[in-house]
């Protein structure tokens, strides 16, 4: 847990709040292994894809933010309409 919060800039804290919260949506899960001196809490990805896609858009965003813009288009008609049609 020590490492993890290192990395992220985190207390120890926040980062098993966020990794119980990774928990809950099932994007990791839970599981323990002794190393010889007692139990120690790991965690492996989640059987779920649902992380895949949010990882895949914040690491495009974190390369290179300016490729990521807020729009707001209003649409009159289905986007794939004239596919339809």
């Amino acid at each position: 847990m020590r490492t993890t919060a290192h990395a992220l800039q985190f207390s120890e804290g926040e980062a098993f709040a966020l990794l119980e919260e990774f928990c809950t949506l099932e994007w990791v899960l839970p599981e323990s292994i002794d190393m010889g001196d007692g139990p120690v809490r790991v965690y492996r990805p989640g059987d779920t894809m649902a992380l895949l896609p949010l990882l895949c858009f914040a690491r495009e965003f974190l390369a290179n933010a300016k490729l990521f813009y807020l729009n707001n288009y209003l649409r009159t008609k289905p986007l794939l309409q004239n596919m339809l049609e």
